[in-house]
């Protein structure tokens, strides 16, 4: 396994999902604040988006990953962007509003952040 490689990955994956707090951020507080239900789904749908387009993303960092790491990695990813997939088709703004909600509570960060916490003790 390239360490650069990880370390390249890592470093997108932790990009994409400070990106997709600051969208969760942006959403809840225009929903809060403005009571702005319009820029609440176009924060949300952002999102919705930049998980589609994760695994295309990540696919130059996946080269020269360990075959095991790289099949696990791109099977999570392909997860993310499945069912933020599923969340368009069905137009479902709860949907993508839950979408990485950690299934659970005791955990820290989202399903992403912690996806990342477990390719880093890999």
């Amino acid at each position: 396994m390239h360490k650069s490689n990880l370390h390249t990955l890592l470093e997108l994956l932790r990009k994409e999902a400070r990106k997709i707090r600051e969208l969760e951020d942006a959403a809840q507080a225009a929903l809060d604040i403005n009571k702005d239900e319009e820029t609440y789904r176009k924060k949300h749908e952002e999102k919705t988006n930049l998980l589609i387009r994760l695994p295309d993303l990540a696919r130059d960092a996946l080269e020269g990953l360990a075959v095991d790491m790289r099949a696990h990695t791109e099977r999570g990813l392909k997860e993310f962007a499945d069912d933020a997939r599923m969340a368009l088709k069905m137009d479902s703004i709860f949907y993508m509003s839950v979408l990485l909600a950690p299934e659970d509570d005791k955990k820290e960060g989202n399903a992403l952040e912690q996806f990342i916490t477990f390719l880093e003790k890999l």
